[in-house]
């Protein structure tokens, strides 16, 4: 309460000071308006809700229409946690004195938390014009703009609050976001250092390394995040950054590690939601953490993208022999369920919309916690393949397969739009013509989802049998007969790995961290090679890079 005080003390509206009155109760006082407020302001300041209250009401019946005491009013039943009494004065405020910015910025801050974006904007604007001096304003109106993504005008507002306020870290950190959203990212490094010269929090760094990262300087971003971990211990969003970044550098102990800390970090990302919401439903006490298993049974739940969890089922056949499971019971998404009951260890498997009982297990665990429980570091990641195809599915596939000739390579171009930076993972089927000139290669797409209506009426000559493939198993028994696969950065690429099908990943600039920074070779799937567009958006530089490679191995495959 003290807390919220201190912030709203600067802006009710004060008066002189007023000469000391008897004690009394209001009803019995007889004081000219400007005195109860004044009285109204003394009891607010020193946290007296309820005082505070009767003063300002008793000041409107002495003056009816007064706004700033209807303003003062607004912000203590605001600080009762009475919303609809607080904007009802406000607007009476507004009405009884539309001159008075107190009063559209009380306002528009409350209509603001009410999703009513458009009229608090207007309102902030019009504070804005009847105090064009005051640089909150300006910063509040650029923050209004910022959680409508309109960067443009948040830079406009938050720049104009800059010149009001040069030193002010709040706008500073902000300004920095907005350009660094525009792709401004040397200035908005530039505008974050000014920011953190004038205030070092935690928050304002962690934006500094996410800006950093985007210039590529992982020296310079993992500094900052681990001077947000430093001032804020408990920013479990820095502990996330920073994990990524690890990760990404192949530092896999302290990467996981931090990674931990995604259960608690404020993330709108659908796949950490999903663990978040299950810690809190089962309790922290039942999530396992790395002890002995002997005579329990382990829920391993998935999380994030299918790709994920395909990349993490190495662990799974492990469990017993390494912590001693009664049981492996896994919750997973429909695509993967039987994927997951064909592979060794694991006793059952359940789709996610299925109900499970609390009681059919003892400890659960999300499978991106898996490296870190078996302290995997670079070099002890269980080898690929790990993928058991049965043989009755491979067997669907060998009759089809008898007539095709040369290299067999499939194609997985594009990955599920729905993913925040899938534009930038993902290419179109066009872009892989110059590939499609070369003899001696039957091309096989393994696209689903809306990319793959990038066939219909194609001249390209790529086979699709993709409608026969009911399941990420049935695609996995189908690559397991090709000779190469071709992927950007999506499912099919874990599948091709975990298969143990030679796999050229056609991966985009800015690389996802098991992918590493650099290199060409994966840790996680050895029969990988990567290949890396030279710049952001090129992947004409990957396609030739293939287009010079495949040669050799149709001249393989023809021998």
């Amino acid at each position: 309460m003290k807390s919220l005080l201190s912030k709203l003390k600067d802006r009710f509206l004060p008066n002189e000071p007023a000469p000391p009155a008897p004690a009394a109760s209001v009803q019995e006082t007889r004081l000219p308006a400007e005195e109860w407020k004044q009285k109204g302001n003394d009891a607010l300041a020193a946290g007296d809700l309820r005082r505070a209250e009767e003063c300002y009401r008793q000041a409107l019946r002495e003056r009816p229409g007064y706004a700033e005491a209807m303003v003062n009013l607004g912000v203590v039943l605001s600080a009762q946690g009475r919303m609809l009494d607080a904007e009802s004065a406000f607007r009476d405020a507004v009405d009884a004195n539309a001159g008075l910015w107190q009063a559209a910025y009380h306002l528009a801050l409350m209509l603001q938390e009410q999703g009513k974006k458009e009229e608090s904007k207007r309102l902030m604007r019009q504070a804005c014009g009847l105090n064009p001096s005051l640089h909150e304003l300006r910063w509040r109106l650029g923050t209004m703009e910022m959680l409508d993504q309109r960067w443009l005008e948040a830079i406009q507002a938050l720049e104009h609050a800059r010149t009001l306020e040069p030193d002010h870290a709040e706008v500073l950190s902000n300004l920095g976001g907005c350009l660094m959203k525009l792709g401004r990212h040397e200035e908005a490094y530039a505008v974050i250092r000014q920011a953190l010269a004038q205030r070092e929090i935690a928050e304002s760094h962690l934006l500094a390394g996410v800006i950093s990262e985007e210039l590529r300087r992982e020296e310079q971003a993992m500094q900052h995040y681990q001077d947000a971990v430093r001032l804020d211990p408990q920013s479990h969003t820095a502990h996330y950054q920073l994990s990524y970044l690890a990760l990404a550098r192949g530092d896999y102990r302290n990467g996981f590690a931090h990674f931990e800390h995604r259960f608690q970090a404020a993330t709108n990302m659908p796949g950490l939601a999903k663990g978040q919401a299950l810690i809190a439903q089962l309790g922290a006490a039942r999530h396992w953490t790395g002890q002995d298993l002997r005579g329990k049974t382990l829920l391993v739940v998935t999380e994030q993208g299918l790709g994920d969890s395909i990349m993490m089922m190495r662990y799974l056949p492990l469990l017993k022999e390494r912590f001693g499971t009664k049981a492996v019971l896994v919750r997973c998404e429909a695509p993967l369920l039987s994927m997951f009951r064909a592979l060794p260890g694991v006793d059952a498997a359940h789709a996610e919309a299925e109900p499970l009982p609390p009681a059919a297990f003892d400890l659960f665990c999300m499978t991106m916690s898996l490296p870190q429980r078996f302290g995997s570091v670079a070099g002890t990641i269980p080898e690929a393949p790990y993928l058991r195809i049965p043989e009755a599915l491979r067997a669907r596939w060998n009759d089809r397969m008898a007539g095709v000739s040369g290299l067999k390579v499939g194609l997985a171009w594009a990955g599920n739009k729905l993913l925040e930076k899938d534009a930038i993972r993902s290419m179109s089927l066009d872009m892989l013509a110059p590939l499609f000139a070369l003899d001696g290669v039957s091309w096989f797409s393994l696209q689903k989802g809306e990319p793959a209506a990038q066939l219909q009426g194609s001249v390209h000559p790529v086979i699709d049998w993709m409608d026969d493939c009911n399941d990420l198993l049935d695609t996995a028994s189908l690559i397991s007969h090709l000779d190469l696969v071709l992927s950007v950065d999506t499912a099919v690429a874990h599948l091709a790995g975990a298969t143990g099908c030679r796999t050229w990943l056609m991966n985009r600039y800015d690389t996802e961290w098991r992918w590493l920074l650099s290199g060409d070779t994966s840790p996680w799937y050895g029969g990988m090679t990567i290949i890396r567009q030279p710049a952001r958006g090129d992947w004409q530089g990957v396609v030739e890079r293939i287009g010079d490679a495949l040669p050799s191995l149709i001249e393989k495959a023809e021998a």
